[in-house]
């Protein structure tokens, strides 16, 4: 029976079981972003003028944006997220998802650093939500990681990244 297998005994090469795992990552990583997005898109879709005034708080935009800005980052969260979920223009979602962590990032970090005790205003647009502090800056950070680790799964262009997540055979072939 060596050679001619019927399943039964065959081994799963390590080369394969590893692209399967990271190819497990990649789906769980892309649908928890993407149902991150659509909850956090949610109570702003409303066009509620507590969103403005969570953005607001931030004291970074002018007053003529603030309105553009709120009536427009619920969309954007709520388009990106569907598209991860449904695995459409995963490549592009996953990019943008990556720019809104890093604004994110940037807001909340300029907030803690200027002194500013203001909500977050990410899922909670009351005065309770969660608090802007070093603390809650890294589960947007890890949304920044898996969103980099989505795209570069993607294969929609070549860095370091790319090449390590491929298998080890190294012609490019096996991918995620």
């Amino acid at each position: 029976m060596a050679g001619g297998g019927d399943g039964v005994h065959e081994r799963e090469s390590p080369v394969t079981a590893g692209l399967r795992f990271r190819r497990a990552i990649a789906l769980l990583s892309r649908l928890a972003l993407g149902a991150v997005f659509i909850y956090a898109s949610y109570d702003k879709l409303n066009g509620s003028q507590l969103f403005v005034d969570a953005v607001d708080n931030y004291r970074l935009l002018p007053r003529m944006l603030l309105h553009p800005f709120a009536i427009i980052l619920p969309w954007v969260q709520f388009v990106t997220g569907i598209c991860l979920v449904a695995g459409a223009l995963v490549p592009a979602a996953a990019l943008v998802s990556a720019g809104m962590y890093a604004m994110f990032l940037a807001a909340m970090a300029s907030a803690i650093i200027r002194g500013l005790d203001i909500s977050c205003g990410c899922f909670n647009l009351t005065d309770e939500g969660q608090r802007v502090a070093w603390g809650s800056l890294w589960p947007r950070a890890l949304g920044l990681i898996a969103s980099i680790y989505v795209m570069a799964a993607s294969n929609v262009f070549e860095w370091p990244l790319s090449r390590l997540l491929r298998s080890g055979k190294g012609n490019g072939k096996e991918t995620l």
